[in-house]
């Protein structure tokens, strides 16, 4: 039970509605120049869910593309791992804090969800 309230909690403290997004991301570790493949799998103005075959450390600063499907050029973020999980299929599951909200380079996917 406590970890359901843990839970509920945490989802009070988001000031941004997530969506359920699958877009192709590519994320540079800023710390081991590593850049890893991955997609999104939730996105806010605020934070990012993202699903990796790699793990990538909790706390590492990511410089990360955001690939939309009608738009040539992808959106450039910045953010910090905030927790890291490994799922049962074997891939990582991991949020991710942006260093400033984005609402004007993701209002376009918001739009389209509201709709």
């Amino acid at each position: 039970m406590a970890s359901v309230a843990a839970f509920e909690e945490k989802e009070d403290r988001r000031r941004f509605q997530r969506f359920k997004a699958n877009l192709p991301v590519r994320c540079l570790d800023l710390m081991d120049g590593r850049i890893t493949q991955a997609s999104t799998c939730d996105i806010s103005a605020q934070g990012l869910g993202i699903v990796s075959k790699e793990g990538i450390p909790e706390a590492a600063p990511l410089r990360i593309w955001l690939h939309f499907p009608d738009q040539k050029k992808p959106l450039t973020v910045e953010g910090r791992v905030a927790w890291v999980e490994r799922q049962f299929s074997g891939d990582w599951r991991l949020g991710v804090d942006l260093n400033k909200p984005e609402l004007f380079g993701m209002s376009r996917l918001f739009r389209d969800k509201a709709e």
